[in-house]
C-alpha cells in the first residue's frame, strides 16, 4: 500500500489553505511600487484577504506622493496611511485590472488616513458589499467610479468623493465630506 499520496495530498492542501486566506501586510518600500511584488512587503507578505490590514508608512520613512499599484485585483479588509515625517501623501493607483475589493466579515471595511497633514488619493476601483468607513485626521479622496454598496460613514477626518461612491450614499458622523462628485448611486 503507497502511503504517500494521501500525505502529499494532505501537504498541499494544506499549503493551498494557508496561501488562499490571506494576511496582514505592512509596506517597506521607502518609495512606490507594485502591490503584487512581495519585496515590497516586510517578510515578502502581500497584503491580501477578507479581515485583514494593509499597512502603508508604519515602518519606513516614505517621500511625498508614494504611489502603490494595484497591478491586479485584491482583497482587503482595511487600509492604515500613515508617515513617519508627519505630512507625505500617498496615491493608490489601479495597474492592470486593478480594483481593490473592500471585504470585513462582522463589520464596515475602513481606510485610516492617520496624520491631520495627510492626503491619500484612491484611483482604484473600491468595490464590495459592506460599504466603508473613514477613520483618521487625514483626508481621503476617492476619484474612481467606485462599485462597492453599503452605506459610506466618514467617522474623522475629511473625505473627499471627486469620483463617484455608489450604494447607500454617505453619513457625516464626525470630519466633514467634501468633492465635486456624486454621493449614492
Amino acid at each position: 500500500m503507497n502511503h504517500r499520496r494521501p500525505v502529499v495530498a494532505l501537504g498541499a492542501l494544506l499549503l493551498f489553505a494557508a496561501t488562499a486566506r490571506g494576511d496582514d501586510g505592512f509596506w517597506t518600500t521607502a518609495g512606490g511600487g507594485s502591490w503584487g511584488n512581495g519585496a515590497n512587503w516586510d517578510s515578502g507578505t502581500i497584503a491580501d484577504g477578507t479581515d485583514n490590514t494593509a499597512f502603508f508608512g508604519t515602518l519606513v520613512n516614505n517621500p511625498a506622493n508614494t504611489t502603490v499599484t494595484l497591478d491586479g485585483a485584491r482583497t482587503i479588509g482595511n487600509l492604515l496611511f500613515t508617515d513617519q515625517s508627519g505630512a507625505d501623501n500617498w496615491i493608490l493607483n489601479p495597474g492592470t485590472g486593478g480594483t481593490l475589493t473592500l471585504d470585513n466579515t462582522f463589520e464596515a471595511p475602513n481606510i485610516t488616513v492617520a496624520l491631520a497633514a495627510q492626503l491619500v488619493t484612491m484611483n482604484a476601483v473600491l468595490a464590495g458589499t459592506n460599504g466603508l468607513e473613514k477613520l483618521g485626521a487625514g483626508t481621503l479622496q476617492l476619484t474612481a467610479t467606485n462599485t462597492f454598496t453599503g452605506e459610506a460613514v466618514v467617522s474623522a477626518g475629511t473625505l473627499r468623493v471627486n469620483g463617484r461612491i455608489g450604494g447607500d450614499g454617505v453619513t457625516v458622523a464626525g470630519g466633514s465630506l467634501g468633492g465635486t462628485g456624486v454621493n449614492g448611486a
